[in-house]
């Protein structure tokens, strides 16, 4: 980054749009991080002119990205498990009431 302005993360690492894959920040990896930056006091007009600031960083922890996205997947696995297995049986309590009658 230059030494004109400063830049804040603002917000998680999302995925970039097919657009944007050839753009700098997403050619590592092809995620993007939010940034918010401004200039610094001493910057000339004519520098802030020319240049603009980067609204997007690359993403340099994609680890905890997808550990989250691995739990989530597999928490909703588990929890289609158990509805399937929940209706699994509730078919199979009907069936037999029905058949004992």
């Amino acid at each position: 980054m230059s030494s004109k302005y400063t830049c804040n993360h603002n917000g998680s690492c999302v995925a970039c749009d097919s657009s944007e894959l050839q753009s700098e920040f997403c050619l590592a990896n092809g995620y993007k991080q939010p940034l918010t930056c401004t200039w610094l006091a001493d910057t000339p007009q004519e520098y802030k002119d020319k240049h603009q600031l980067p609204a997007f960083t690359g993403c340099d922890n994609l680890h905890d990205l997808e550990k989250r996205a691995f739990l989530r997947n597999h928490l909703t696995f588990v929890v289609l498990g158990f509805i399937a297995f929940g209706i699994y049986v509730w078919r199979r309590k009907r069936l037999y009431e029905y058949q004992s009658v």
